[in-house]
């Protein structure tokens, strides 16, 4: 195919969302009932950056990061970390739930906050958006990939989705028999925000695997 990004692999048979990146803490962490000492639950809520701003007036670049440490190594609001973890839930607080690694965090000077948010995330294609024409003209194609994890606000949905926007220009290769459903493919991007319209987040693609039985490492 004539898109260089995008080549064809076998794949694990299980489903993934990795990310790091920088957050700067815009709410105070939610302390649970405990001991000062003790290792406890938290949340808060962080911004990202979006390079070339968002795409709709109504979507956001907000986030909750949940985490498992003492009070006195918890996120300090105003500031900017490192952090890396993985998705574990999107959907009804209209934003993504990230589970995080504090022990492994780095505070970072302000102008590190431009730096985006690295994914890297193995799914399964639910839906492909490849005949939109706002995506045409912009020359990607809009690719719904559905991930597993614990969805923190629905306990009865253990999966996930997440719109992912695929550079996709002059391709030999036919969008809907690429991107069937059910294919397993593997993402690398940056966050995007938060779409409001699809009620999902939105990931810009810069490589990627489709799943193909025939390839051998």
């Amino acid at each position: 195919m004539d898109s260089p990004i995008i080549k064809f692999k076998q794949l694990a048979n299980y489903l993934w969302f990795d990310f790091s990146g920088v957050f700067a803490i815009s709410h105070t962490s939610v302390d649970h009932h405990g001991q000062s000492g003790e290792t406890q639950k938290l949340m808060t809520r962080a911004k990202y950056h979006v390079t070339g701003g968002l795409t709709g007036l109504d979507n956001h670049a907000c986030a909750c990061l949940i985490y498992r440490t003492k009070l006195s190594n918890k996120l300090t609001y105003g500031k900017l970390y490192a952090l890396k973890g993985f998705l574990v839930g999107a959907k009804r607080h209209k934003m993504p739930f990230f589970m995080c690694d504090v022990d492994e965090k780095s505070e970072v000077p302000v102008n590190y906050g431009k730096q985006e948010i690295q994914i890297k995330a193995l799914g399964r294609v639910a839906e492909c958006c490849g005949d939109d024409d706002d995506h045409q003209q912009q020359g990607t194609i809009s690719v719904i990939v559905r991930h597993d994890g614990l969805n923190e606000t629905d306990e009865e949905d253990e999966s996930m989705t997440v719109e992912y926007l695929v550079p996709w220009v002059n391709s030999a290769l036919n969008v809907s028999e690429a991107f069937t459903i059910g294919r397993q493919v593997c993402f690398c991007g940056t966050l995007g925000g938060w779409n409001q319209r699809l009620d999902m987040m939105r990931v810009k693609v810069t490589s990627g695997n489709l799943h193909d039985d025939q390839v051998r490492e």
